[in-house]
């Protein structure tokens, strides 16, 4: 669980972050929950760049 110490009355602040950081552990988690085959890694890789360079 991410850990995020606010300063100074900077709760606004402290939450985007907060929010900013659980995302990412949910999105490793999702990463690592069942193996993937080094071909089928490949194809997931190219296909969350493309969704990237579509929408970016």
């Amino acid at each position: 669980m991410p850990v995020i110490k606010v300063k100074d009355q900077g709760i606004e602040q402290a939450l985007v972050e907060f929010k900013r950081l659980s995302v990412d552990v949910k999105r490793t988690a999702m990463r690592y929950t069942y193996y993937l085959r080094p071909a089928l890694k490949r194809k997931e890789k190219k296909k969350r760049a493309d969704m990237k360079r579509r929408f970016y």
